[in-house]
């Protein structure tokens, strides 16, 4: 055994006792069974629990008389585990009041054979080997599930879930692992308030980003159409009540963002929420939305918009006199080309850049309103 692991192992045995520490005065069969068996079930992946033979918690080591023979005796314990515990020993020469003693150092690491069985599940809580009650025992049989194994590395802590449509729609929740089987993972959204997500492990795939240490990618259990609803429902239970401003005119939340690359596919939810609700916030995504529409549909150069704004408000003033009138027909005009809010404010100032500002924001305003935005988006000039 090589001095470095010596020495580290020198260094565990001078520490405090944690849950992957364990000191032993002398050799006894089912302390060493059931201290071995509950750390191969409960050391996290990347971790290594100790079990010291001949050691005591204030330093005052006894040693082992012969450290081969309990080198043997140990191996036989491990031997007769079911899936056999895989451990490494290693014997560490200590110096106790002027003595020479030898300590020996059972290395237990994390076991992807787990749960490991010696007559009863032993499992590690705090500084104690305990047997394992049916829910820890469940979670020990999913950990041989390689996917599985890796969720409960996370279990009450947070993680990512995505809920993907067959088509791609995503749904983000930020939750908690509450419970995961060799069957199913269940995400908690809001401990305490039962927002549970539940899927079949088979429908789950994991993995990590650099802001996650734990993503899960779920199957929807909706059809496309419900799914993209929950989305939309989703979207506007967390803006309800947010106060919109003309800056906003482009959300860049993840929900928005695939509602406005999809304005085809996902305009009928997100106009069968604005039909339901007052709530400002779904009234703004429904106008983004037909703006978006209006692009896909109808599409024109800058140009082409522009042509169009001149020749319909050159006809419109030759026709009509009075000022209020003609600041309402010019916004008619500009709403029937305009695909964005930025490009409409910019066509209204083509047509007449020395607008007073009070007259400009009044047209502005109004553009606003005509676009199908709630009335406390309001404009700004540049």
């Amino acid at each position: 055994m090589n001095s470095e692991i010596q020495s580290r192992l020198r260094g565990r045995l001078a520490q405090s006792e944690d849950p992957w520490v364990e000191r032993k005065e002398s050799f006894n069969e089912r302390e060493v069974r059931k201290t071995i068996v509950a750390f191969a079930n409960s050391t996290l992946e990347g971790e290594t629990a100790i079990l010291f033979l001949g050691a005591r918690n204030d330093g005052k080591h006894p040693g082992v008389r012969d450290a081969d023979d309990v080198q043997k005796k140990v191996s036989g314990v491990a031997a007769k585990t079911y899936p056999t515990v895989q451990i490494q020993m290693c014997v560490i020469p200590v110096n106790v009041a002027g003595e020479p003693k030898e300590v020996l150092g059972v290395m237990v690491p994390h076991s992807t054979g787990r749960p490991h069985f010696a007559g009863t599940a032993y499992i590690r809580e705090g500084s104690q080997s305990l047997a394992a009650p049916r829910q820890v025992f469940e979670e020990l049989i999913a950990s041989r599930n390689d996917k599985a194994r890796r969720i409960l590395q996370y279990k009450n802590k947070p993680v990512l879930l995505q809920v993907r449509s067959d088509s791609g729609f995503v749904l983000p929740i930020t939750g908690i692992i509450d419970e995961c089987d060799a069957h199913s993972v269940r995400v908690c959204e809001k401990p305490g308030m039962g927002y549970l997500w539940s899927f079949a492990i088979s429908q789950c795939e994991i993995h990590r980003d650099p802001f996650h240490a734990l993503i899960i990618t779920a199957k929807s259990q909706e059809t496309e159409e419900e799914h993209i609803r929950l989305m939309v429902r989703r979207w506007r239970e967390l803006n309800s009540g947010r106060h919109w401003h003309s800056k906003d005119m482009n959300p860049n939340d993840p929900l928005a963002l695939q509602f406005l690359a999809n304005p085809l596919t996902c305009i009928s939810a997100v106009a069968s929420q604005a039909d339901r609700s007052d709530s400002p916030a779904i009234q703004y995504l429904l106008a983004l939305m037909r703006l978006e529409v209006k692009k896909v549909q109808d599409p024109k150069t800058q140009c082409q918009k522009l042509d169009h704004i001149r020749w319909k408000n050159a006809e419109m003033l030759r026709t009509v006199k009075d000022q209020d009138l003609i600041c309402r027909k010019q916004v008619e005009i500009i709403v029937e080309v305009a695909t964005s809010v930025m490009e409409a404010q910019n066509l209204l100032s083509q047509i007449h850049d020395t607008l007073p500002r009070n007259l400009w924001e009044a047209q502005a305003t109004l553009l606003l309103i005509q676009l199908g935005f709630p009335q406390t988006a309001q404009p700004t000039r540049g």
